[in-house]
């Protein structure tokens, strides 16, 4: 597992930043000595890449502050982290549902303790084999070895990474009550995607979804197949040919996974019994170095400009880039030019189906001037007007919405904070 590191160029009012003692606990990985952010693998790199500081605009672009240093966790890696020096050892929060818990956890102050508890909802095995004897993959929650579950993890997390505008379901959060104990900040504009393994994409091409026209093969599926497709169906009729396709999901908690079932109207129940029957299979969200045969997957489209752009880790693999046909994409690629030089399509990213909002969440407490529990710190770093997390400016080589740009991030629509509602694990 990689922390990574941000330092902000903040000054320090009033409170500043706590002092942490090292303790007698073992530390097994790098931990942080101010703010700690979990969630989404969406924007895990672009985020790593303003804390560790990058050079990928031309001047070297990272936000520093006296020393101290924020870390970033990663989605996968180690089945779980110590985000504090001397602090708890809980499960890694994989995905922005499930960095929306971690968060809800850490501020939560209140009667109820199970509501600080906090499990990943996925037990990710790498290189070997989980409780269930089964290869590396993913389990519930139940499996999580005893040392890592139901972990009180208060004060644990400041800041949670989400590439959903609601990371949780509706009866968990509210978007529009501002005496809501959490903030969405905007972050930068995606759009989903989707990854064809290349013999289903040349098939689907050859059947006439190919939006090129013969130009090479840039392959698309309608919302109607996306959604038969994961619900359980094996083929597709595309212009009169028969297409075997398998569909394959994001791990459980996954913002992309929430967004893809919203965006297609897959039936939850349809899907679930799809992946428990083996007809869907599923898999860490944007890596595509597995998909084969006929196998299409969500493909987070910034995801897939970094990688190509080889700002990101690559996990592309062989797969080919496509898109979801609806009335205003037609079927266009998600991104334009070819790899080392790759952008976003604006017309892709603007589709009001298939772009989305990409968000940090914080505790609103601790960024409203006045409250007693306000952190000036925390707030500057999700102040769009500053250099910093949120900034989206693009004019000038050192600016954070420069580096945003090129790991395939647009200027968000919204500018709009959100007030939600904490969700909680409970104990499992």
């Amino acid at each position: 597992m990689k922390v990574k590191k941000l330092v902000a160029t903040v000054a320090v009012f009033g409170a500043g930043f706590a002092a942490f003692s090292t303790g007698s606990t073992v530390q097994a990985e790098p931990v942080s000595n101010s703010y700690v952010v979990v969630g989404s693998d969406t924007i895990e790199d672009v985020l790593n890449a303003l804390a560790n500081g990058t050079a990928i605009t031309g001047s070297t672009v990272r936000v520093t502050q006296n020393g101290a240093t924020l870390g970033s966790f990663d989605a996968t890696g180690s089945p779980s982290i110590i985000t504090r020096p001397g602090g708890v050892r809980f499960s890694r929060p994989n995905g922005s549902g499930e960095g929306y818990r971690a968060l809800s956890a850490s501020i939560y102050e209140g009667a109820t303790a199970s509501n600080n508890l906090f499990n990943s909802s996925t037990y990710q095995v790498i290189g070997g084999t989980n409780v269930t004897g089964t290869t590396a993959g993913y389990t519930s929650a139940t499996y999580l070895p005893a040392g890592i579950r139901n972990i009180n993890i208060y004060g644990q997390v400041d800041i949670a990474r989400s590439s959903s505008l609601s990371p949780v379901s509706s009866t968990e959060s509210v978007s529009t009550d501002p005496l809501a104990t959490i903030v969405r900040v905007p972050f930068g504009r995606d759009a989903i995607a989707l990854a064809f393994a290349p013999t289903l994409a040349s098939a689907v091409c050859a059947a006439g979804n190919d939006s090129d026209a013969g130009a090479g093969c840039t392959p698309y599926l309608t919302v109607a197949q996306l959604k038969a497709v994961f619900e359980g169906a094996t083929t597709q009729n595309i212009n009169g040919t028969d297409v075997a396709i398998q569909g394959v999901i994001p791990q459980t908690g996954s913002g992309t996974r929430k967004d893809f079932e919203t965006f297609t109207g897959v039936s939850t129940n349809l899907l679930g019994t799809a992946v428990t029957n083996g007809v869907v299979a599923v898999s860490q969200e944007h890596d595509a170095t597995a998909l084969t045969g006929n196998q299409v997957a969500p493909m987070s489209a910034s995801r897939w400009i970094a990688m190509s752009n080889k700002a990101s880790f690559d996990k592309s693999g062989s797969a080919i880039i496509g898109s979801a046909y609806t009335a205003t994409t037609l079927g266009v690629s998600p991104v334009l030019g070819a790899a080392g030089s790759m952008t976003p399509n604006p017309a892709y990213y603007a589709d009001t189906t298939w772009g989305r909002d990409t968000f940090l969440f914080v505790e609103k407490a601790r960024v409203t001037p006045g409250d007693v529990k306000y952190d000036a710190n925390l707030a500057a770093l999700v102040d769009p007007s500053l250099n910093k997390l949120a900034n989206v400016e693009t004019t000038g080589a050192s600016k954070a919405g420069k580096v945003k740009a090129l790991f395939g991030l647009l200027a968000p629509t919204t500018t709009a904070l959100g007030y939600f509602k904490p969700a909680y694990s409970g104990a499992k």
